[in-house]
């Protein structure tokens, strides 16, 4: 995931990255649980290998996907095995900054709820778990 050089290929790159977090957090929930059958968290290869088989999903931004639906420790040793060197308390402030109004601390209830809302799905609002609020 490297930064294009040049300003247009820059501000391409970031729309193209806010797009498809976007339709991560408003799709792959359901995806998720379809594909596995629980409501996470997933490991990385599991957001990896639902991200690959839907053309609906970039793929060009999986680490996002990754840091969204799995947990930390996980995250950290796949991005360690497939030698991406990714800061990832960069990438949660970004999305943090961009979807959670600026919530650095969002959970995976709150991406659940955020997929709930964009999708106009009547769940519990104050529901905490992805059965409750994505099936």
């Amino acid at each position: 995931m490297r930064l294009p050089r040049s300003p247009i290929g820059r501000l391409v790159w970031r729309a193209r990255r806010h797009l498809a977090v976007g339709r991560y957090l408003a799709h792959l929930p359901r995806q998720l649980l379809t594909d596995y059958g629980h409501g996470g968290p997933y490991t990385p290869g599991q957001v990896e290998a639902t991200l690959g088989r839907n053309a609906t999903f970039s793929f060009d931004f999986a680490p996002y996907a990754q840091l969204l639906f799995s947990d930390r420790p996980e995250v950290s040793r796949a991005w360690r095995e497939a030698r991406l060197e990714l800061d990832y308390e960069l990438l949660r402030r970004w999305v943090g900054d961009a979807f959670f109004g600026g919530d650095l601390d969002f959970t995976e209830a709150d991406v659940a709820r955020r997929a709930a809302r964009d999708n106009g799905w009547p769940r519990d609002p104050t529901a905490n778990d992805w059965h409750s609020i994505v099936s």
